[in-house]
């Protein structure tokens, strides 16, 4: 059966989303080394699959993928927060790069499947991070791979959170100065705050023809 899924390629366009939720309480935030606290992962971490269209330049390449785990155990909202490559470091080396890494990324992340830990209150939405890595021609030590792709889930969504209540403000100030200058009549002005835009990609594993 194909999966769908939305992968936000700007960290900051989910971290925005997210953190209206994270701040109402209504999304849990758990860093990776946290999650097994909350959650018995039911599947294992198969191998990844390295995007074909790069494997002849066999870069080593890690990424930090944010994604939900939700009620029924099931993951979603995958984000790329971060990645590296041996070749460029975090720098894009050729268009489409990264794009193709965060999708192999999902499509890993889309088979995972948890259950809450017995004895453990996990309603609610879970969300957390996952540190992947690629191995290329001339391979690292996981470890070390791994190292240059982790992230401070908690730092990234509290930052992020600021951010958008900050944009708010400005953007409440600007509506209020173009409502002001016109006191008879005034239009309605309706600020919209709208994320950076997605890309919706296609988490389905199987051969394409």
């Amino acid at each position: 059966m194909e999966v769908s899924r939305t992968i936000a390629l700007s960290a900051i366009a989910l971290c925005l989303g997210i953190g209206i939720a994270y701040a109402g309480e209504d999304v849990r935030v758990a860093g990776e080394d946290e999650i097994a606290t909350q959650w018995l992962q039911l599947t294992s971490n198969a191998p990844l699959g390295y995007p074909a269209e790069f494997a002849d330049r066999g870069d080593n390449v890690c990424l930090a993928m944010g994604y939900a785990i939700n009620n029924d155990g099931t993951t979603s909202d995958f984000s790329l927060l971060g990645s590296w490559n041996s070749a460029t470091g975090d720098v894009e080396p050729v268009p489409g790069y990264w794009g193709a890494f965060a999708q192999a990324g999902a499509n890993a992340l889309s088979h995972w499947q948890f259950e809450p830990r017995p004895g453990v209150d996990v309603a609610g939405t879970t969300y957390t991070v996952a540190t992947l890595g690629f191995q290329g021609g001339d391979p690292l030590s996981p470890e070390a791979l791994r190292e240059h792709c982790q992230v401070d889930i908690h730092a990234l969504v509290a930052a992020s959170w600021g951010d958008q209540q900050r944009s708010r403000r400005v953007a409440e100030r600007e509506r209020d100065r173009i409502i002001g200058a016109s006191p008879i009549h005034s239009p309605r002005v309706d600020i919209r705050y709208e994320p950076a835009p997605q890309v919706a990609i296609d988490t389905d594993s199987s051969p394409r023809r």
